[in-house]
């Protein structure tokens, strides 16, 4: 997981609503996200009982995550990219 270490690739927070999906479908869907081209995931957390998930996730552009999504029929509610980046201490400008 990047920490506040690299500026190159911008860094995104994306919120994917995967409605619907059984308790066993969550984990192969996060695992199809973490191993999409696409774009380079860090970390995904999913509520069931909200049908919500938030990604933390860097790419080129947005753009270029969304095709990980349609490929996969699921929709969201928002991508941000971050242009400030805190932790370990220490905030980074993107």
């Amino acid at each position: 997981m990047r920490r506040c270490t690299d500026k190159s690739v911008p860094l995104y927070f994306s919120a994917p609503t995967p409605a619907c999906l059984t308790r066993q479908a969550l984990p192969i869907l996060m695992r199809q996200l973490l191993d999409a081209p696409d774009g380079t995931i860090h970390r995904s957390g999913c509520s069931q009982a909200r049908g919500r998930m938030l990604v933390e996730e860097e790419a080129p552009d947005q753009k270029t995550l969304e095709p990980a999504f349609a490929e996969r029929d699921i929709s969201w509610e928002w991508v941000v990219r971050l242009h400030l980046d805190a932790g370990n201490g220490k905030a980074i400008e993107h």
